[in-house]
């Protein structure tokens, strides 16, 4: 008979391929949930017995290795285009020398939660490479769709005063991109781009609209199982200040005019097998923000906002899209079975002494001072202190709900639910969390937010030598990257785990 534990890992060592991160931390949370000295194999239902009945076809010893070692292997696809001397400075990479690098590699990663310490899983990735060139024609045709971009399209020198950057949207090489994966066999594949392209300076990609809007790169990672990054493209350095995480500087990838002509192809190689594996610790197998996952097959998210007015306010304006969110959460939630409903709340502060209390016990205001030509400037700003709020939501957390009309008793039905308290103030002056944040998980796993009436202002997070701007009203994406960080485990994409660091 097997134990419940061993039993979980055992299928999980059968999968191809991983299907969510939610479910690479199900089978050690399983079974962490029966108290000692129970019978595990009682806890499972009929439709789990009868999973595990079926003869899997391994002998005793692979049995057994496959419950001390439980492996998943992944196979990534890496394709070259361009890379056969029709490309960008007719650079020539066979297919087999970049596999050879490949195989080199020490191709297992840990399986790792981050928070709220580092905690290791039993199951461990392996990865399969198969490099091989891209169809003939695909480089034509992306050169072609970057060159008419170039002609036709946008520059600007936001970012670097020095010259004009030629931006190209991503999607005109997207498409091309997207036709060629729908034809592979649906394995994670990753475009390696070195295009002819023939713009009259640099070039990098950008999505449509304000050229502003966001940072300009070279990378881009698809809603399918692909990535393409573009070795010509000059990508431009970004990220956070000083003591922030998933800064790129100008060698932090490979950009082909950083490499001299007579020894390119050798010089690149390596280069460009550290950034497969670096695609593979971030992208593909990345590790979790937390290990406290549990399946539930409904999952309700309720957004409470709590409001400095008078009365509700209407919906839109930069608030959270609910019809949005929902169908966002339910593309993930039903390639496991599960169904996600997203519900607003409304509380006015006149109605919730609470709120009040919660928000003004956590509301600091730091100084700072700026260089003018007469000498500094003093100017005083303020921020929600996280820790500070977390001690007030925690104490009163139910009291809250229960003001907005979330009954826990008699709603819900058994399903999950995931409170995102949002803070909704009709500042003009921007507050954030601790100065940096718009939404955060808090220690217990609800999600809080605030949002501000406040214009955009620059942030600490730069574009070469632009600061990028952040629009206080609208709390969207921040909502959703928390609530992914708290139901599904996924962790800051800027984040990897390394044995060697920790």
């Amino acid at each position: 008979m097997l134990h419940q534990h061993t039993a979980n890992l055992l299928l999980l060592s059968r999968l191809r391929h991983p299907t969510l991160l939610l479910f690479r931390g199900l089978a050690v949370q399983f079974v962490s949930k029966v108290p000692l000295g129970i019978d595990y194999l009682g806890q499972l239902t009929d439709s789990q017995r009868t999973a595990w009945s079926h003869d899997i076809g391994y002998t005793i010893n692979q049995t057994l290795q496959a419950l001390t070692e439980v492996k998943v292997e992944i196979i990534v696809n890496v394709k070259l285009v361009g890379f056969g001397g029709d490309g960008n400075e007719a650079l020539h990479i066979a297919d087999h020398d970049l596999q050879l690098y490949l195989r080199t590699l020490h191709n297992q990663l840990d399986t790792v939660a981050l928070h709220p310490s580092p905690e290791h899983m039993l199951i461990k990735p392996e990865f399969i490479f198969r490099v091989m060139p891209a169809y003939y024609e695909l480089a034509p045709r992306v050169a072609a769709a970057i060159n008419q971009a170039i002609n036709t399209g946008q520059t600007t020198n936001a970012f670097t005063p020095d010259y004009q950057l030629h931006l190209v949207p991503y999607h005109e090489v997207d498409k091309i991109i997207d036709e060629d994966f729908s034809h592979s066999d649906g394995s994670y594949t990753i475009y390696l781009l070195n295009p002819p392209a023939h713009a009259p300076y640099a070039y990098t990609y950008n999505e449509q609209g304000n050229a502003t809007d966001s940072c300009p790169g070279s990378l881009y990672v698809s809603s399918k199982r692909y990535a393409w990054f573009d070795i010509s493209a000059n990508l431009t350095f970004y990220g956070p200040g000083p003591g922030g995480k998933g800064q790129v500087f100008a060698h932090s990838t490979p950009i082909l005019q950083h490499y001299k002509q007579d020894s390119m192809a050798q010089a690149v190689l390596p280069d460009l097998v550290a950034l497969v594996w670096s695609a593979c610790q971030h992208l593909i197998w990345p590790p979790l923000h937390h290990s406290k996952l549990s399946y539930n097959k409904n999952l309700e998210i309720h957004i409470v906002y709590m409001v400095d007015a008078l009365q509700r306010p209407r919906p839109g304006n930069g608030r959270v899209d609910v019809a949005e969110l929902q169908a966002q959460l339910s593309s993930i939630g039903q390639r496991i079975g599960q169904s996600v409903s997203v519900m607003e709340h409304f509380v006015l502060f006149a109605e919730c002494d609470h709120c009040v209390t919660a928000y003004a016990g956590a509301l600091k205001a730091r100084t700072s001072r700026s260089a003018e030509t007469k000498g500094f400037k003093l100017s005083v700003s303020h921020y929600l202190d996280l820790t500070e709020l977390e001690r007030w939501l925690t104490e009163w957390r139910d009291a809250l709900l229960s003001t907005a009309g979330i009954n826990w008793d008699t709603d819900h039905g058994g399903a999950a639910v995931l409170p995102v308290f949002v803070f909704d103030m009709p500042s003009t002056e921007p507050v954030l969390l601790d100065g940096l944040l718009q939404a955060a998980v808090l220690g217990q796993g609800d999600v809080v937010a605030v949002r501000t009436a406040a214009e955009p202002f620059p942030t600490f997070f730069g574009c070469f030598d632009y600061q990028m701007r952040i629009n206080p009203r609208n709390i969207h994406r921040a909502v959703l990257g928390a609530v992914l960080q708290q139901a599904y485990g996924v962790s800051d994409t800027a984040i990897s785990w390394s044995q060697a660091t920790g």
